[in-house]
């Protein structure tokens, strides 16, 4: 199903572009999408569109294809004079995040949940382009450029989500109530594709090199048939002959700007292997001394996902076009927290109350006397019987 909104995404783009031409003056193509989500993760969601007649009605007819619940509504904008303009409102069911489908095709969005005690986090991803580029889905590359042309020759686009808190991190253009909605709009999405038109670049120089090689090798290979099935020595070889050889020159890699192809051959059995020497390629993702090329495989590419040298590459591919990370509180369980936190300050305060009660009793007691300790422990009546029978004796 996937491939096939793909294709009725590009199908949609094109008519986009063709409608372009129709109108200098007026914005011949308006897109306008807006999700509300509420407390409890439950998300509305509101699509405007307008346009000519053959793309409204394409888009009207993929969202009844996937008979999804929605609200459909022909609108009137003043915008487009010309009589094959329409425009549909397209009013979508509540849905949990997690379970929301617009059928958007190449702006359609994916909310990937992770459940916690107290809250639950959700990834908003829209336009996952990075992950197209390394699949080489030419299908989605194709309707994101397409998408992209159509914004740059007068078409309004608008992308909006209106959280209950404030997201934690996102990549929106524009934000309201608040920082609580986040805004992407044309100028957004056209600023990451001059990037992905600069990184576009570095690619082709990939695809230019690896035409090179699989070049140099069909030169060995008429090489080979004229020379009773051996390779030359060297590459120069190819240069040499009649008619200028097999090769006019030896090409160097688009991306070294120098030659850096290296040669190695084998003559039991009689194979050759070729290679793009250094690390050119590893802002594209390729390993060092490759892509290749040899006689029995062909084309040989040896990738290295596990770091591109640009870093603005490798945070390009990481992040979508669309993206931020937001919270859905627990009420009931933050209630509950609370209330166990109330209680337990409360067992606390009656554990130190009656502690301090018993304190002042317990230094009230007397101390037992040593049995070294001064004459103060004779009773007093004792003391002066003593004193006054010392003093009848001497008087007698």
């Amino acid at each position: 199903m996937q491939h096939n909104l793909i294709k009725a995404t590009k199908r949609l783009c094109t008519l986009i572009v063709m409608g372009m031409f129709l109108s200098a003056s007026t914005a011949c193509f308006k897109y306008n999408s807006s999700i509300v989500v509420d407390a409890d993760g439950m998300a509305t969601a509101n699509i405007k569109i307008t346009s000519v007649q053959g793309v409204t009605e394409q888009f009207k007819k993929n969202v009844e294809d996937n008979a999804i619940n929605c609200e459909i509504t022909p609108i009137n904008d003043s915008d487009f004079d010309y009589g094959t303009a329409a425009g549909y409102e397209f009013k979508f069911a509540p849905k949990k995040l997690e379970e929301l489908r617009l059928v958007g095709g190449v702006i359609e969005p994916a909310f990937i949940k992770t459940k916690g005690i107290l809250y639950d986090t959700y990834q908003l991803r829209c336009i996952p382009l990075g992950h197209a580029i390394e699949n080489n889905d030419k299908d989605y590359l194709e309707a994101i450029d397409t998408l992209c042309r159509s914004m740059k020759m007068n078409a309004s686009f608008a992308w909006s989500i209106t959280l209950p808190y404030a997201p934690v991190k996102h990549n929106a253009g524009m934000t309201e109530n608040d920082g609580k909605t986040l805004i992407w709009t044309a100028s957004d999405i056209l600023k990451r594709y001059e990037k992905l038109d600069y990184y576009a670049e570095k690619r082709e120089s990939v695809t230019g090199c690896k035409n090179n090689l699989k070049n140099i090798g069909t030169a060995l290979e008429m090489y080979s048939c004229d020379h009773a099935g051996r390779y030359p020595e060297r590459l120069s070889a190819l240069t040499q002959g009649q008619n200028g050889g097999y090769l006019k020159h030896i090409p160097t890699c688009p991306a070294a700007g120098k030659g850096t192809y290296v040669y190695t051959k084998n003559a039991d059995p009689d194979v050759f292997t070729l290679y793009c020497s250094g690390s050119n390629h590893k802002d594209q993702g390729y390993a060092e001394n490759s892509p290749g090329f040899d006689s029995l495989q062909g084309i040989i590419e040896e990738k290295d996902n596990s770091g591109f040298s640009d870093p603005e590459f490798k945070a390009f591919i990481d992040e979508d076009w669309i993206s931020a990370e937001f919270r859905i509180y627990h009420r009931q369980n933050i209630a509950g927290a609370a209330l166990a936190g109330i209680l337990l300050i409360a067992l606390l305060i009656v554990i130190i109350r009656k502690h301090s009660k018993q304190q002042p009793a317990n230094s009230s007691e007397t101390k037992p006397a040593s049995a070294c300790g001064p004459s103060s422990s004779i009773p007093k009546t004792d003391a002066a019987n003593s004193v006054s029978f010392n003093e009848s004796d001497m008087q007698e």
